[in-house]
């Protein structure tokens, strides 16, 4: 598994603690500041160089304003508060949301 860091930290060590294979730092003082645009532009270009079969991230507020222009750019699906993730039948990617059934209030 890789990860992929953005911002202006090192945070290398512990990635590597949780898992990671390989860590990829997109590390630069503009990035030290949260901007949607900068945030998806660096995914955008990562992903072009290591053609990830899968990204996966964070379903924090900034997750949420910067990973749906990251995907429109890549033209690929995106599906947001995940439960569970799983491959299924070899190479599907197959995404679990929680579902809360609509119900009429009294008026």
């Amino acid at each position: 598994m890789t990860a992929l860091y953005i911002g202006s930290a090192d945070p290398s060590a512990q990635l590597g603690q949780h898992g990671a294979d390989r860590v990829i730092l997109a590390r630069h003082d503009l990035l030290a500041a949260y901007s949607a645009e900068a945030f998806a532009s660096t995914l955008v270009e990562i992903c072009g160089r290591v053609s990830p079969r899968i990204v996966l991230g964070a379903a924090t507020a900034m997750g949420r304003d910067f990973l749906p222009r990251a995907a429109a750019r890549l033209r690929t699906g995106l599906a947001q508060d995940c439960t569970e993730v799983r491959i299924v039948e070899g190479n599907r990617l197959e995404c679990l949301r929680p579902f809360t059934q609509a119900r009429r209030l009294p008026v």
